[in-house]
């Protein structure tokens, strides 16, 4: 079986290419957008095609990188009965200009919707030092998917985008 990535369009729109027979089909994948981006397609051919739909609108660069996190959403109190924000290790997996994947310990507790607030170091020559608000998008076992909140002052990250570069 032929295994296709295809990047989407803004309109959700994708042409699907036939490797065997050379046919080629616009297709809608609007309603796979929050569900499963593989799927299994038979062509008018009868040849199998197994198609892996790329939703991202920006370059993602796969990365391990050590960085600690707050869940900017739970706070906890001390003995004290002060509130306080406990910072958790974490390993950054994906970066790009809009958001970052982070892989978590298990019992996290983060969930869709928390805001977190991020501090690593890049692994480039000047060890650049980033920390950045997020909001959880995916929360997937370990895995966190988080977008950049956009606070006006992180617009564009001239440090980021040079980083990204490929």
């Amino acid at each position: 079986m032929e295994k296709i990535k295809i990047s989407v369009s803004n309109e959700n729109m994708i042409a699907l290419h036939c490797p065997f027979c050379g046919m080629v089909k616009q297709v809608s994948v609007a309603r796979f957008k929050d569900e499963n981006h593989t799927l299994k397609v038979r062509c008018s051919c009868r040849k199998m095609l197994t198609v892996d739909l790329n939703f991202r609108q920006k370059y993602r660069k796969l990365t391990n990188l050590r960085a600690e996190y707050i869940n900017l959403t739970h706070k906890q109190e001390n003995n004290r009965g002060l509130e306080q924000l406990q910072a958790h290790h974490c390993q950054i997996v994906n970066i790009s200009l809009t958001g970052l994947g982070l892989l978590v310990f298990s019992g996290h507790g983060v969930k869709q919707g928390d805001r977190l607030r991020v501090r690593f170091t890049l692994d480039d020559k000047k060890k650049s030092e980033i920390e950045r608000k997020l909001i959880v998008r995916v929360v997937r076992k370990d895995y966190i998917g988080c977008e950049f909140i956009n606070d006006g002052y992180h617009t564009y990250d001239k440090v980021l985008g040079f980083y990204l570069l490929p």
